[in-house]
């Protein structure tokens, strides 16, 4: 709980900002991001999925970095989310038909031998796209931490799209 609202709130792995989709060699990879990578990261989740993500601040562990040959003493990035309930406890998500419905709705195709990849004709690729990155609610899909990027539309010829 952050002040009066309840909220969830996520810290980065020391040193470790996430990873989100790049284009390299014709394929989708994904690249280690550094904090700027992963504050625009988040604000393409919010302009995406209207998430209620929430840049709290930057702490410095003592725990060792993920990255190696990093000392300790990294910074992590703090985030916070309104708390999402999902409707049901026992099937707090969405299957992979129910997922790709509703990533399809939003004019994402999917990209062939990716992990869970999407992308769309305006360059916006979501990676990661699986069940344990959504909560299934009584209002809906609501999407949760996705890895997402934007490649040159124009760079996307060669892509396998299923």
């Amino acid at each position: 709980r952050l002040g009066r609202e309840e909220r969830a709130v996520k810290r980065s792995w020391p040193g470790f900002f996430g990873q989100y989709p790049i284009l390299w060699k014709g394929r989708i990879r994904m690249k280690n991001a550094s904090l700027p990578d992963y504050l625009r990261r988040m604000a393409l989740h919010v302009a995406l999925f209207g998430s209620d993500i929430r840049f709290e601040g930057i702490t410095v562990s003592d725990k060792p970095s993920m990255m190696i040959g990093q000392p300790s003493g990294q910074p992590s990035a703090v985030i916070s989310q309104e708390w999402i309930s999902a409707a049901s406890l026992r099937f707090p998500s969405p299957d992979e038909d129910e997922i790709a419905e509703f990533i399809r709705g939003m004019g994402f195709r999917k990209i062939r031998d990716s992990f869970t990849g999407w992308a769309r004709h305006d360059g916006v690729v979501v990676m990661d796209a699986k069940s344990d990155n959504f909560i299934l609610t009584d209002k809906g899909i609501v999407p949760i931490d996705l890895q997402i990027g934007a490649i040159k539309p124009s760079e996307f010829v060669g892509l396998d799209f299923a």
